[in-house]
């Protein structure tokens, strides 16, 4: 079962049409073309939840993909609301260190840099980008490429067209 996770902070405000469809497009992507079944999330900024949106929209098609939310330690955890296919609670409270566990997990890595000005955010990239070197996607550079991809051998994927 092949895994992602995605990250990042930007605001809901800051996420334009172009943006959004770009998440889409690269979720489809990895489900339909890289076979991945597990996604990740910490459901816990604006852009984890409207990734969450769209892989909710995307189960309608592809019902055996999996959504697994892990939660922060202390976390008032409402087990009533379905929509999570699991629901796990990590031991520590840190967001930092649940980020790093959820994408050494992950065979693919989205990663919103737009929101990584600062030093966490920068710090976290690069953890990331450490761990997956060949496995991140980064929205704001594939938007500004035009949504073009890079993989390996060189091989380009545009998901924009």
């Amino acid at each position: 079962m092949k895994s992602c996770s995605f990250f990042g902070t930007v605001k809901k405000e800051q996420m334009t049409h172009e943006f959004l469809s770009c998440i889409y497009r690269l979720f489809f992507y990895l489900i339909a073309e890289k076979g991945v079944t597990m996604f990740f999330t910490t459901a816990h900024t604006e852009f984890d939840f409207a990734c969450e949106d769209i892989l909710f929209c995307l189960k309608e098609s592809f019902p055996d993909i999996l959504i697994e939310k892990i939660a922060a330690k202390n976390c008032r955890c409402d087990f009533s609301d379905e929509k999570y296919d699991r629901y796990v609670t990590f031991r520590d409270g840190s967001y930092y260190k649940r980020c790093v566990y959820i994408a050494k997990m992950s065979d693919y890595v989205i990663f919103d840099s737009i929101s990584a000005k600062g030093m966490k955010g920068e710090v976290l990239f690069e953890v990331i980008t450490e761990t997956h070197p060949k496995a991140v996607f980064d929205i704001e550079r594939i938007i500004k490429k035009n949504g073009i991809i890079e993989e390996g051998n060189h091989k380009s994927v545009n998901l924009l067209n």
